[in-house]
């Protein structure tokens, strides 16, 4: 019912700043991952250390209520016992869309103040393990997969 009332309830201004505030925290939990990892030359172990990092800032965003896109996708069954099926598709398309531009802006702005504001050492193989990560993203393309 909370998700539902989040979905159809919830406004646009409302909405993005905590979208904003849930993509920050993947991107925390994305370069988290990063460096949790870093220097594990095992496949497997560097594998899970990275699976906990990126969780971490997943967990964190559930925890603190922060906004995903992807969370109308979980409640529209319960929101489609509260509303008609008109509503509640002019309801997800906002959220979606403003949800999506909040976690993009979150994103960016934690990227880019880890970018300008960090310095990793160049021995922990950090520095060399996200220039990788960044060559990949970039030779993919926007919706290229690591």
């Amino acid at each position: 019912m909370f998700g539902a009332r989040r979905v159809l309830k919830t406004p646009p201004l409302h909405t993005g700043m905590l979208a904003a505030y849930g993509g920050a925290l993947d991107g925390a939990g994305a370069l988290f991952s990063v460096l949790l990892s870093a220097g594990v030359g095992t496949a497997g172990p560097r594998r899970l250390l990275e699976g906990l990092g990126f969780s971490s800032g997943f967990f964190f965003g559930i925890v603190s209520h922060a906004i995903l896109f992807t969370e109308a996708n979980v409640v529209m069954p319960v929101a489609l016992l509260h509303c008609s099926f008109a509503t509640l598709i002019h309801k997800a398309i906002r959220f979606w869309i403003v949800g999506w531009l909040g976690n993009f802006v979150g994103a960016r702005a934690i990227g880019y103040l880890v970018a300008t504001g960090q310095h990793y050492p160049t021995d922990l193989g950090a520095y060399f393990i996200i220039s990788v990560y960044v060559l990949r993203k970039r030779k993919a393309g926007w919706a290229g997969r690591i």
